[in-house]
């Protein structure tokens, strides 16, 4: 069980990262997000952020690994529906616009994110991607000939 102050830092990093998130949009990367700007959202002075991350690229690995898990529990919920008969193509495809349209920032950031930053936050988005790949290609393992070819190839 946490304590109250535990509690209420958790709280305030999550309030930073749904800040940060929130701030994402068509026009706007996570390379150009402000730390006083996602701190005023948070309702917080800028330099209580360094209480909950060592850097903005610290917040920014948080938000990868965020979306990665978010897509990962869709995968396995689709991995589900799919074991109960449903369509592989169906179900992958509606899985995919499932996190696209209740994720939209988290999508941006996983696919625009590749470029910038620091080495560690682009090779996280490597990662997620990577990872999303493989969970796609297991989708279709044994269906087809085709497709257990591009199962091999995402090692």
């Amino acid at each position: 069980m946490m304590g109250v102050r535990a509690q209420q830092k958790e709280k305030t990093r999550r309030s930073l990262v749904e800040a940060a998130f929130s701030q994402l949009s068509a026009e706007r990367s996570f390379a150009s997000l402000s730390l006083r700007e996602v701190a005023r959202e948070a309702g917080i002075a800028p330099t209580s952020f360094y209480r909950h991350f060592r850097d903005v690229d610290e917040l920014g690995l948080t938000m990868v690994d965020e979306s990665g898990l978010m897509l990962r529990q869709l995968m396995r919920q689709a991995r589900q529906r799919i074991a109960k008969g449903g369509s592989v193509i169906r179900t992958s495809v509606s899985t995919f616009m499932e996190f696209i349209g209740n994720n939209p920032n988290a999508f941006r950031l996983l696919l625009r994110e590749r470029s910038g930053t620091s080495a560690a936050f682009r090779a996280a988005v490597a990662r997620e991607i990577q990872h999303f790949y493989r969970g796609t290609c297991r989708l279709f393992r044994n269906r087809k000939p085709y497709a257990a070819r591009l199962y091999r190839s995402a090692g």
